[in-house]
């Protein structure tokens, strides 16, 4: 894992050196420097993704980098759905409130749960997005239309390596394990269960007032 995070972080490292170069030096509104702002964004977390692989292999570790900072629930999600593949979603930004997280781990957390929605329970209703506050708790919840999961793949879906049924998808089953991982680094956790009527729920929980910006 170490050679191959070395291999994708090199040239990831020269994209964001050549972005710097070929940025021209004109205001921010410019389409150009939007789009490569933009590729600049993706490319900080890809950089994100291949450290938060390497750190779910070494199973007993918890994220001891966390970089808390302050930021609405509705940017978090955001981010999380402009970075998703899963396009059939749905969110209400009505009720925004503000969250302390590591911005990028937790974004990584909602998109991880949004693209597993989309690779293993399709379906032409979109993936229902939510967030709520309750009490000092911070409850995101991500709730898809599928088949449902088996009960016994939701004691062990959150593994490392350990996938549903649609092998036919691309993956490692590293998403929800990550997902697991960076919960319980925000002292939080990460809940799944079956809906009566149809598909499962993922509902990330954390107290914000345990978390310290740096």
């Amino acid at each position: 894992l170490s050679e191959v995070s070395h291999e994708l972080g090199t040239p990831l490292a020269k994209i964001k050196l050549l972005i710097a170069m070929i940025k021209p030096n004109k205001e921010f509104n410019d389409p150009l420097i939007k789009k490569l702002n933009s590729i600049d964004m993706h490319v900080d977390y890809l950089d994100s993704i291949i450290k938060n692989v390497l750190i779910s292999d070494k199973l007993a570790m918890p994220y001891t980098n966390l970089e808390i900072a302050t930021v609405s629930v509705n940017d978090l999600i955001g981010q999380a759905l402009e970075l998703s593949k899963n396009k059939n979603t749905q969110y209400n930004e009505k009720n925004s409130f503000m969250v302390k997280c590591d911005t990028v781990k937790m974004s990584i957390v909602i998109r991880n749960l949004l693209d597993n929605a989309r690779k293993y329970a399709p379906s032409q209703k979109p993936v229902e997005v939510k967030a709520q506050l309750d009490g000092n708790i911070i409850k995101i919840s991500v709730r898809d239309f599928g088949p449902g999961i088996s009960e016994e793949l939701i004691q062990n879906i959150t593994k490392p390596y350990v996938r549903g049924k649609n092998l036919k998808q691309p993956g490692f089953g590293l998403g929800l394990s990550i997902c697991k991982k960076v919960m319980s680094s925000h002292g939080g956790t990460l809940a799944i269960k079956n809906m009566k009527d149809q598909g499962a729920c993922f509902t990330i929980a954390w107290d914000c007032n345990n978390l310290k910006e740096e």
